[in-house]
């Protein structure tokens, strides 16, 4: 309702909140802001994220997303203060960006394509992803360890294992309970 009656601003409203960690009561502010902007795109398609962004400039976004991941999941940068969670976040935009960006140019050159049905359960690992990440990273540390490789491989492996995992479950669940997958989806 916001987004269809605030034409954006409430995206902002939103954005300042997510940087700022102002809490919120029911949900936290990023889950809020990154699916409110999945709707303000596909309500209004959005034109911006339609123009091509050169590939040169994709991979080098990656890149310095992929390398601060790596120096933070080393704890060669983890500080607790406010400066470094707005650098965070503005990493965790970076990685948005280029990863959607790839994806953009890896589907035009090849012409991937994905079953209506698979592509039709990323509402339900949006819905899922974080505690089920959570659970994992955890059982996976406990039983791998916790040296600067092992946190590294901990997670890449736990974000692919949830990815291919929640998409498993989803088809699952929609082949032998359609409707109620329906309900608690809202049908996304």
């Amino acid at each position: 309702i916001l987004n269809k009656y605030s034409k954006g601003y409430w995206l902002i409203v939103l954005a300042v909140a997510w940087f700022f960690n102002y809490p919120t009561i029911i949900i936290q502010t990023g889950s809020l802001l990154f699916f409110s902007i999945g709707a303000f795109i596909v309500r209004y398609r959005f034109e911006l994220l339609l123009k091509k962004i050169s590939f040169g400039l994709a991979l080098i976004s990656f890149t310095i997303w992929i390398s601060f991941n790596i120096f933070h999941s080393l704890n060669y940068l983890y500080q607790v203060n406010f400066l470094f969670e707005i650098i965070k976040k503005i990493f965790i935009l970076i990685g948005v960006f280029s990863i959607w960006s790839i994806y953009d140019h890896i589907n035009n050159k090849c012409q991937l394509t994905f079953s209506d049905k698979t592509l039709k359960t990323t509402f339900f690992l949006f819905a899922v992803h974080e505690p089920f990440l959570t659970i994992l990273r955890k059982l996976l540390l406990t039983s791998i360890g916790k040296n600067e490789l092992q946190l590294l491989t901990v997670y890449f492996l736990s974000a692919i294992i949830v990815i291919i995992t929640s998409i498993y479950i989803a088809l699952l669940f929609k082949k032998n309970l359609g409707k109620l997958y329906f309900f608690l989806t809202g049908g996304r």
